[in-house]
Parts: structure tokens; C-alpha cells; sequence
């Protein structure tokens, strides 16, 4: 269930749901953002933003929770009576024994996934009644992922050149064992000759040869 520690702006959180806890007396609460910037000289032309890390926020909180206190909160998880002293030390406890992440609202802002990092709770004379503390609270910064879908190629090989099989001329690949381009068999296959009778060695029609006349012609080729 969520935890909203409400420390300032206490009345319209009615439509907070999970358990809320509202502090009697907020005596002062720090709110410290800070960054983190590099003390190594900067290219020029490299944006300065990257070299500048936001930290976590954090918070110093000192309150009180009194036995006997003149305002009620709707919604308010503590009772009140006499045990809301005792109540209120379970709650802060329990916040930092157990690590509970939870929402903190203060006078400007509202603030998700904090957890304690240090509790305090002096006794004096003067808390008989009451339960005064003090609290150091980190806000945790989140980072989002994104899942990606992958597709799965298989026997996918390479082109090879093989030496033996074609040389470069002029932009042209020459079959070295037969002497034939292949811009030559692709003019003879735009003409319709069987290239592939042709280039075996069989019989063609006088119209391939006359075909293939022209396509030498026309690629330079003897």
C-alpha cells in the first residue's frame, strides 16, 4: 500500500489514496536540488549540459507529533488520543527499518519515491507529551527502459570476392576463365538469348548469334 507523509498543504488530500500521515507542527523543512559539475576544462563547441549530473533532491525535516493537538485531518493514518505519540514513533521507525518508499508533500511540491536516510528523535523536558524528530530524506531517482524487438536472421553469408572467378575492368567484372562480362550477358539476356545454353556451349539460333554480335558491340567486347 502507498505512504504519503504529508508535512504542509494538509487539507483538500482527500483523494490521496493508501495510508497518509500528517505531522502536527512542521517546524522547517530544507528542500536541497543540487548538481554535480566537472571540474575538468570543457571543449569548446561540447554542449555544457553534459558535463553537469543531476543529483538526488533531498530533504531535512524537523517536525512534531503531539498527543493533544488542535487540528484533525480527515484520512490521517495516526489516531488521535494518547497513543498518537507512540503511533507516530512506529510510523517513523518503521518508515527506516523497513526502507518504505513513499510520497512526500510539501508546501511547494509533491515528491514520489523518497525514503529515509537518517531519523533523529531527541527527549527533553520539554516532549513529554509530544514526539519531536528529525529527518534526512532522499529523493530516488527512476530511469525508464524501452524494450526493443529483435528479428532473428539466419544464414546470412557474406558476398566473397574470389580472385579466380572475376577482375575489375573499367566498372566491368571479367569471368577470368571464360573472358565473358557480365555487362555482356546482361545485354544478351535484355536481347533474349538463352544465356544460359549460350554460356554452356550448346546450340543457339542464328538469332542469338546475331544477338550476341551486337551485344559485343555495343560492350566493346571480341
Amino acid at each position: 500500500m502507498s505512504i504519503t507523509f504529508i508535512v504542509a498543504n494538509k487539507s483538500g488530500n482527500s483523494e490521496i489514496a493508501g495510508e497518509k500521515y500528517f505531522t502536527d507542527t512542521t517546524v522547517t523543512i530544507t528542500h536541497d536540488f543540487s548538481n554535480s559539475v566537472t571540474e575538468h576544462p570543457v571543449e569548446t563547441g561540447v554542449s555544457f549540459s553534459d558535463h553537469v549530473q543531476v543529483k538526488n533532491n533531498r530533504f531535512t525535516l524537523s517536525g512534531v507529533f503531539g498527543a493533544f493537538t488542535l487540528n484533525q485531518y480527515a484520512g490521517d493514518s495516526i489516531g488521535y488520543g494518547k497513543d498518537r505519540v507512540k503511533d507516530a514513533y512506529t510510523f517513523l521507525t518503521r518508515l527506516r527499518n523497513d526502507r518504505e518508499v513513499f510520497t512526500l508533500v510539501s508546501k511547494y511540491d509533491v515528491y514520489e519515491n523518497c525514503v529515509i536516510e537518517s531519523l533523529s528523535i531527541p527527549v527533553n523536558a520539554d516532549s513529554a507529551t509530544s514526539l519531536y524528530f528529525d529527518l534526512n530524506i532522499i529523493q530516488i531517482r527512476v530511469a525508464s527502459t524501452e524494450s526493443v524487438s529483435l528479428v532473428k536472421v539466419e544464414n546470412v553469408i557474406a558476398p566473397k570476392k574470389d580472385d579466380a572467378s572475376g577482375t575489375s575492368n573499367g566498372g566491368k567484372t571479367t569471368n577470368q576463365e571464360t573472358g565473358v562480362t557480365y555487362d555482356l550477358l546482361e545485354k544478351l539476356n535484355d536481347a533474349g538469348v538463352d544465356v544460359v545454353k549460350w554460356a554452356a556451349g550448346g546450340d543457339v539460333t542464328p538469332e542469338d548469334e546475331l544477338a550476341l554480335a551486337h551485344a559485343k558491340a555495343n560492350t566493346g567486347s571480341k
